[in-house]
């Protein structure tokens, strides 16, 4: 017998709390409910099945609003009933005042952000596209890059209709807002840890500035961190330790398609020396599924307006090709992008490239050995290697000279790390770009 989960539960005898699971599949993808099963799985029966599914059947249609589409069996040989519960049309469904959807294993009251959800879905409307409750805004940052991309001399009215954010009736969208040059939804953090994420090197907070200015202020913490200058001879290279196509599409990502409606979390933006987390609140859009998102062969757009702005503006090349591409800057590399998904938050897991920077095979392990400890002495990597001090001493600085790896401390206690830059670049431990 199955176990229960989101969709299949059990009940030992008919009580009115199953309207709580019945208002939570119809709300949700459905479910099935079968009544004569304790939670353990164990099979004990109704005394009278077919008196228990008249009462099932009455319940709902007494207590349930808008009625569900259901349908109820019995298994006469086992004197159980089952209730199947599709997902509803006309969402939300409501036992008594209250809504409720699944979660993991348990049904539990809608918050307003579910309500709200179910609602614009109803009316077949995206959260982007509803009047903003602030029309007195303003958009340098917007209009610079409309001159700059669109080659347009003066934008205007016209040309905010002509992208969504200006509605006829109603004025600037919640879209426009978020492009404004302040907004009052929560924007990005940015962390940078040390060896572990007990020590932080430093954390910016962008918020209450155009999206544009938040993307861009990601793009600089980026660098700081992850972008190395490599000479060959007279020849000065640009080096990222993480792909900068990968980064900047998953941030892109995160930005458009985040849920909005969600006024308590952040986009977070984690660093480490050996990868960079990007998590964005809000899980899949409705009517997406994890296989379809990883695969780019669907693009449902949770906010339509605001991607087709940014699809204007050339930050993005075609929407629904953004997951391609990150995995396309790791075509030919060991380590391979992750993505994970829950009710609330989609988190992309970018790694540190192999390194392939026509590096020796002796470099190449030196490399290795700190990447997997951390921290070592130069004792530690001749004990590792074998090789000789002079040998270690020299391969060190070679390393240190292509920015792979940095030192610290003097003397005995000298460490090599991979390669990161210290907090007192920006000055402050903790700092917070707002909109002007």
């Amino acid at each position: 017998m199955e176990r229960e989960t989101t969709d299949i539960e059990y009940k030992e005898k008919v009580t009115d709390t199953f309207l709580k699971t019945v208002s939570a599949f119809s709300n949700g993808t459905g479910g099935k409910i079968i009544f004569g099963i304790t939670d353990r799985r164990e099979s004990v029966g109704l005394s009278n099945p077919e008196k228990s599914a008249l009462q099932i059947e009455n319940k709902i249609n007494d207590s349930i609003q808008p009625q569900p589409p259901y349908r109820i069996s019995i298994d006469t040989e086992h004197h159980t009933v089952s209730l199947t519960v599709e997902e509803g049309p006309y969402k939300p469904y409501y036992w008594g005042n209250k809504a409720y959807i699944c979660r993991d294993s348990s049904c539990v009251e809608m918050d307003i952000m579910d309500l709200e959800s179910l609602i614009l879905q109803k009316k077949n409307l995206d959260f982007d596209a509803l009047p903003s409750s602030r029309q007195n805004l303003t958009f340098l940052t917007l209009n610079q890059e409309l001159k700059q991309k669109l080659d347009l001399d003066n934008p205007g009215s016209d040309t905010f209709k002509s992208l969504g954010l200006l509605k006829p009736g109603y004025g600037y969208t919640i879209a426009a807002e978020l492009l404004s040059d302040e907004n009052s939804f929560p924007g990005i953090e940015l962390v940078r840890y040390g060896a572990d994420e007990n020590e932080i090197q430093n954390r910016t907070t962008v918020e209450g500035c155009s999206l544009l200015t938040g993307y861009k202020e990601a793009e600089k913490f980026f660098n700081l961190y992850f972008r190395s200058e490599l000479i060959r001879g007279s020849a000065r290279e640009e080096y990222y330790r993480i792909p900068k196509n990968a980064f900047r599409e998953a941030v892109l990502n995160s930005l458009i398609h985040r849920d909005w409606k969600r006024r308590n979390s952040r986009i977070l933006i984690r660093m480490y020396d050996d990868c960079i987390k990007i998590s964005s609140p809000g899980g899949l859009p409705v009517g997406i599924t994890q296989e379809e998102y990883l695969e780019d062969d669907l693009s449902v757009p949770r906010n339509p307006d605001l991607a087709y702005v940014f699809l204007r503006l050339g930050y993005v090349e075609r929407l629904g090709s953004g997951i391609r591409r990150i995995l396309s800057s790791y075509r030919n590399q060991t380590a391979k992008p992750a993505f994970s998904f829950s009710t609330n938050v989609i988190t992309v897991t970018l790694p540190v490239l192999d390194a392939k920077l026509n590096v020796s095979e002796d470099q190449t392990t030196v490399l290795n050995y700190i990447r997997e400890n951390l921290s070592v002495s130069r004792k530690d990597i001749e004990q590792h290697t074998g090789f000789g001090r002079s040998k270690t001493a020299r391969l060190l600085k070679e390393l240190t000279a292509l920015n792979l790896i940095e030192k610290s401390g003097n003397g005995p206690s000298t460490r090599y790390r991979l390669y990161s830059r210290p907090a007192s670049i920006l000055g402050t431990d903790k700092s917070i770009v707002r909109g002007r």
